[in-house]
């Protein structure tokens, strides 16, 4: 039974009574120090409250909670806003869907011939043309024999062909109108290299034409048949451009010279998609697995990085999925991605970090880059029982936010911080205002921002839509009642809405929360006690022996100087006894006081 104290100037401690020679002192010592300043301030240099900004989102998405200061420039996974550039946070370019050619079945193969845009549907076999000034696809132009499985535009000589791969040999048009049918060499992908045409079928065997229908049989992949994921080039430990084979266990080089194909350092276990939509940009070679993405760097000693949208943070569970296309562009490379749940997403990859471009319900199946239409332009499909072909206008000079007038942009675009806890999850954390500067905001262009607590992501609080520039500050709760809001985990997130003929987007340039941290509460006591004489059945010197088991003790000692009645939880303590003062009588005279200080640490 916990010990009580109900007379006056009488203290237990560790069980034992003492009688107090002065009334306890106590004082809180839960308190940070003082803040000490040499030099010119910062933004956290004030005394009592704490500063943290985000104002540079370009390592880009994929992390979920703030371990480090570095995490400040990361968003959360959706986050469909332009994140590139330092200082700007705006609205993603604008997606364009083109009129359905109302061909049941999905897109699965799209490409370029003559400044015109091409595609397969109706489950990849009905070629069609896009009339850019319509907004409208031709009617069929080739029923390939099978799905096409891979496109790609070529010269050999000097003609130039579109041919669609569709496993069992492919289909080709110099013209778009006229087509042929090859069907000496089975091919599920295509690439060219030393001005040939290459193929490689379902099982593996690799072939090459110097003038179309001449196929010669070239190297055979040592793995089963199904196993090739992707056809392309990239440069070898010399730098010279080769063949590569993605397959769904690892990399394949081709050796030309001996007409084989040699397994490379990057290797994984079997996975489904390992492999698909593999390409090359800026000179290195990069594979997805699933929702990750290799970089391999050839060399005397190749180098094997993961730089996938899953690399620092992980996915979400909801969200983690299949790449299904690697698309080399100017500014960035795209990636076609699905999910669990059916859906899809076009993301892009900076060199630096990743950002999401668009979100559809369906999945993403096949994408190219071009310029026709004299328009550089990503091309997308997605599934559904009518195949939809989309497109994004994209930049072709990196050029921030409200520097150029050529692009329109989403009706609507998301951005999510990570979880915020102050790196400190044992104190209370109060917010006490949040500061948003913007620029480009108008009556309809707006950015509206909201926060989220301890980790309930359901659950959004709105503090307000900002449609005019310059700096906003929303007090917490609100400007009513500026009492504070408790957070042991804080996020918040901005929503771009934009009229359809912007052209100079609202753009976010820094958020700023002030917050208080506050410890715990915690006291301390400076207690003299008086030991002239017997006490609480226990003579001077028991008590002094008494004391000294409490100094010893390893564990907390037991602090109270109330009764139950009046004192309860709130005034009994857990203490170490610290900086004790004596002052002793000498002989057989055990009597003394002493002054303790007593902790709750």
């Amino acid at each position: 039974m916990p010990e009580q104290v109900v007379e006056a100037n009488q203290l237990s401690l560790n069980g034992r009574y003492y009688r107090l020679k002065q009334p306890v002192r106590s004082r809180l010592v839960s308190n940070y120090p003082a803040k000490v300043i040499q030099g010119d301030v910062n933004k956290d240099s004030q005394q009592y409250a704490s500063i943290v900004s985000w104002s540079d989102w370009s390592d880009g998405i994929g992390k979920d909670h703030i371990e480090k200061e570095e995490d400040l420039h990361r968003g959360w996974l959706r986050s469909t806003c332009q994140l590139r550039y330092p200082g700007h946070l705006a609205p993603t370019w604008r997606v364009t869907t083109t009129t359905s050619a109302a061909v049941a079945g999905t897109v699965t193969a799209i490409g370029e011939l003559s400044d015109t845009i091409y595609a397969a549907f109706g489950g990849g076999t009905s070629v069609r043309s896009y009339n850019n000034g319509t907004d409208a696809w031709s009617a069929n132009l080739r029923t390939l024999p099978a799905a096409a499985t891979d496109v790609i535009t070529v010269t050999l000589g000097t003609t130039v062909y579109l041919i669609f791969a569709h496993t069992t040999g492919y289909n080709y048009s110099t013209n778009g109108s006229a087509w042929t049918t090859d069907t000496t060499q089975a091919t599920q992908y295509v690439t060219f290299w030393d001005d040939r045409l290459w193929g490689i079928s379902a099982a593996g065997q690799l072939g090459s034409a110097r003038s179309i229908g001449a196929e010669t049989v070239d190297a055979q992949l040592p793995l089963p048949s199904s196993s090739v994921t992707a056809l392309f080039t990239g440069p070898n430990a010399a730098g010279d451009e080769i063949i590569y084979a993605a397959t769904n266990v690892g990399l394949y080089a081709h050796d030309a010279a001996n007409a084989q194909f040699i397994k490379t350092g990057l290797v994984y276990p079997r996975h489904a998609n390992g492999g698909l939509g593999s390409t090359t940009w800026r000179g290195d070679i990069y594979v997805p697995v699933g929702q990750s993405v290799f970089r391999y760097i050839p060399g005397f000693t190749a180098a094997v990085q993961s730089v996938g949208p899953d690399a620092k943070g992980g996915m979400a569970r909801t969200y983690a999925g299949n790449i299904r296309s690697l698309i080399p562009g100017f500014a960035g490379m795209i990636a076609l991605v699905d999910d669990s749940n059916g859906d899809s997403s076009v993301m892009e990859y900076t060199g630096k970090g990743w950002q999401v471009l668009w979100e559809g319900n369906n999945n993403a199946l096949t994408g190219y880059i071009g310029s026709a239409y004299s328009a550089y332009r990503l091309w997308f499909s997605e599934s559904e029982t009518n195949g939809d072909v989309l497109y994004i206008n994209l930049p072709t000079s990196l050029v921030v936010p409200g520097q150029t007038t050529a692009f329109n942009y989403q009706n609507q675009s998301t951005h999510n911080t990570p979880w915020f806890n102050a790196g400190q999850l044992e104190v209370n954390k109060l917010a006490l205002r949040l500061r948003v500067e913007a620029q480009g905001t108008t009556a309809n262009d707006t950015a509206q921002v909201r926060y989220y607590l301890n980790y309930d992501d359901a659950t959004a609080t709105s503090l307000g839509t900002i449609s005019t520039n310059g700096v906003t500050t929303y007090e917490f709760p609100n400007s009513t009642t500026p009492t504070g809001t408790a957070f042991r985990a804080i996020r918040f997130d901005v929503i771009f809405t934009v009229a359809a003929a912007t052209t100079t987007p609202p753009d976010v340039l820094d958020i700023s929360l002030e917050y208080r941290k506050k410890l715990a509460s915690r006291w301390g006591h400076v207690a003299v006690l008086d030991i002239s004489e017997d006490h609480g059945g226990a003579s001077p010197l028991e008590q002094f022996t008494n004391l000294r088991t409490a100094i010893d003790s390893n564990l907390l000692v037991e602090l109270t100087f109330r009764p139950d009645a009046t004192a309860g939880a709130a005034q009994r303590y857990w203490v170490d006894v610290m900086g004790p003062e004596t002052s002793e009588n000498s002989g057989y005279d055990y009597t003394g006081e002493v002054q303790l200080l007593l902790v709750e640490p």
